[in-house]
């Protein structure tokens, strides 16, 4: 994939905090936004010991740094023991328990990194059937890492997006580099995570903070074997914030008049589709499932997801538009685990976490 994008920095200090604002443009319109906060304790890797199982399935980790992380006490099917070592990464904690809980986080990812992910808990080696065509590249793959398979496991996969083999060799390498090196907690390493996901060929750098950027971009540089052009964030940056209301914000007009409102719980994140003008429940609920998934992957939602879709007609149309989801999941190259819709016509499926969701950022750290 030899497409070029642009990327725009935007770094904000806020009560000590350091926020990080990604926005990934390409041929003049913003085609994904993150955003990290780096001294935020959430979605960092940590290593700590069991301290204590439940029997509702939890296990409580004391982290190094003398916080308490609430996780799943079995992991691929492997139950943690009080006592043991373990290296958790927790994120996707619930802002409203943060005041007088413990820090709630999961046990079960740790570095995802485009095609790449690290285990801790799995020991081996363990490549995909994608990557099982390339048996060379296979076996070296195996010299390579055995010795960091020793104290976790890794697992190799290539997802829907095409990926060139020397570009794949250079990520795994640098991976490597940076488990050794321990630099996974770098808030520029979450932006570098973020943009090999989509696997970009980026041709400038736009940036108010050049000073932390310099790993970052040097990064790019080893990994795509080319020179980026850097430069300073334009004064009028009215179009990212543009970019940032709309995929921070909780009602999404639709094309008819109509809206979909999202709301969070402690639960799960749920959906409520408004008609609008339109008569039409089928032609509302289709633009919905083909809008919905890039709003939630932007918004950076995750976990349980309900939709209460509009009155559909009869099943043949309720298994279109789950295809019709699926299809817009899989061009995002993101795992949605995906239930169908319920008899009560709701839309169920589970997204994978990936720390605080934008709206929550927006209101608690950059407008409070």
């Amino acid at each position: 994939m030899e497409s070029s994008y642009q990327i725009y920095i935007d770094k904000k200090t806020i009560d000590q905090e350091n926020v990080y604002r990604v926005f990934v443009g390409q041929s003049g319109s913003i085609c994904s936004v993150n955003a990290f906060v780096d001294q935020d304790t959430h979605g960092k890797i940590y290593h700590g010991k069991v301290a204590q199982t439940f029997s509702n399935g939890k296990a409580k980790v004391q982290i190094d740094n003398d916080m308490c992380v609430y996780t799943e006490r079995s992991f691929k099917e492997i139950n943690l023991n009080v006592g043991e070592s373990v290296w958790v990464q927790a994120h996707s904690i619930a802002p409203s328990e943060m005041e007088y809980k413990d820090l709630k986080g999961t046990l079960n990812i740790a570095l995802p990194c485009g095609p790449v992910i690290v285990y801790p808990f799995e020991p081996g080696i363990h490549i995909s059937h994608r990557l099982k065509q390339y048996p060379e590249f296979a076996h070296n793959l195996k010299l390579n890492f055995e010795a960091l398979a020793g104290r976790f496991g890794v697992k190799f996969r290539l997802g829907a997006k095409d990926y060139s083999f020397k570009l794949l060799e250079n990520i795994i390498s640098f991976l490597k580099t940076v488990w050794d090196q321990q630099t996974y907690n770098k808030p520029e390493f979450a932006m570098l995570n973020s943009l090999l996901s989509y696997c970009l060929h980026p041709t400038e750098i736009f940036t108010n903070d050049p000073s932390s950027c310099e790993w970052l971009i040097s990064s790019i540089e080893h990994i795509f074997e080319t020179r980026l052009k850097v430069g300073r964030l334009p004064g009028d940056i009215e179009f990212l914030e543009d970019a940032w209301d709309r995929a921070s914000s909780r009602v999404v007009p639709l094309l008819n008049g109509g809206s979909i409102r999202i709301e969070e719980t402690s639960a799960c994140t749920t959906i409520d589709i408004n008609a609008g003008s339109d008569q039409s429940f089928t032609n509302v609920n289709r633009e919905v499932m083909k809008i919905l998934p890039k709003i939630l992957y932007q918004g950076r939602f995750g976990g349980k997801v309900v939709v209460d879709m509009l009155p559909i007609p009869n099943r043949e149309e309720s298994e279109r538009l789950v295809r019709q989801f699926e299809s817009e999941w899989s061009d995002l190259d993101v795992s949605a685990q995906l239930f169908g819709v319920s008899k009560m016509g709701l839309l169920e499926f589970i997204l994978p976490r990936r720390g605080y969701p934008l709206g929550w950022i927006d209101k608690n750290i950059l407008k409070n």
